[in-house]
């Protein structure tokens, strides 16, 4: 299987869910990069990446509810974040099923960017939080 994203423990926060949760976004995207170079049926690939936003939106409601209850103080701005992701998923998601012909390279440059970027230099200050407050979940 082609590897669009290779996990690596870099990537670790100290936050044992959000951990596990980052490890299969990676998971997902490489299945569904898998699916993409294969060149497999329009409908496999949709449901895998449906699965992956859906997961992504499940995963975004888990971290900013913890970053809640734990008084996090950038939780406004990484909601922000969250939400300028889902607006752009909903628009390669439209694109996708319109069959617009460079979208699944745009959509995958776009997923590895953002994930690595959130995952190195968003989802850190969180972890050091966690770490600074003792609470490893």
């Amino acid at each position: 299987m082609p590897v669009f994203m290779e996990w690596s423990d870099k990537y670790l926060l100290g936050v044992k869910e959000f951990d596990e949760h980052h490890e299969h976004l990676v998971e997902l995207m490489n299945k569904s990069y898998d699916l993409f170079k294969n060149q497999a049926p329009q409908a496999r690939l949709e449901m895998i990446l449906d699965e992956l936003f859906e997961y992504t939106a499940y995963h975004f409601a888990a971290e900013e509810k913890w970053m809640a209850e734990h008084s996090y103080p950038k939780l406004a701005e990484h909601k922000e974040e969250h939400a300028l992701f889902r607006q752009k998923i909903i628009e390669f998601q439209h694109a996708f099923h319109d069959g617009q012909p460079t979208i699944k390279v745009d959509l995958y440059a776009y997923l590895a960017k953002w994930l690595i970027a959130h995952i190195q230099e968003k989802d850190p200050d969180y972890g050091s939080f966690n770490a600074g407050k003792g609470d490893k979940q």
